[in-house]
């Protein structure tokens, strides 16, 4: 089933990445899965020191969470560079932090606790 019937949960994720990709300064540009596992792509403006002409994304899926990964020229095979291992969703602001040095986070991916989809469904709320 495609959440996209599912109402809140669906328009609380695509909400979700719009606010995270804002704080992260990649304005519109990203892009959500809205069928199981749920996951989304954020292309970043800033490169990794280390590896200057390949580019760096933020990846995210329900089962793990955020990591910060290197996109080789060569191939399709995202390199992953770390994880933000605080929440599943975490704040937009927190992933913002992360993506501001993603070589800096954590080597195993978050434990997923809570029922996502209410937290998501959350994010649909029109916030002022």
């Amino acid at each position: 089933m495609e959440l996209e019937s599912w109402g809140q949960p669906a328009k609380g994720l695509w909400e979700y990445f719009r606010l995270v990709a804002q704080a992260c300064g990649s304005g519109e540009a990203f892009s959500v899965r809205l069928e199981r596992p749920l996951s989304g792509y954020i292309p970043l403006e800033e490169r990794v020191a280390a590896f200057p002409e390949v580019d760096v994304a933020l990846v995210w899926d329900e089962r793990t969470g955020w990591r910060s990964v290197l996109e080789p020229l060569a191939n399709n095979e995202l390199i992953t560079l770390s994880y933000l291992d605080t929440s599943v969703c975490p704040t937009p602001e927190e992933v913002a932090r992360f993506a501001a040095n993603p070589g800096a986070g954590a080597t195993a991916p978050v434990q997923v606790e809570g029922d996502l989809l209410e937290l998501l469904a959350e994010y649909a709320v029109v916030r002022l």
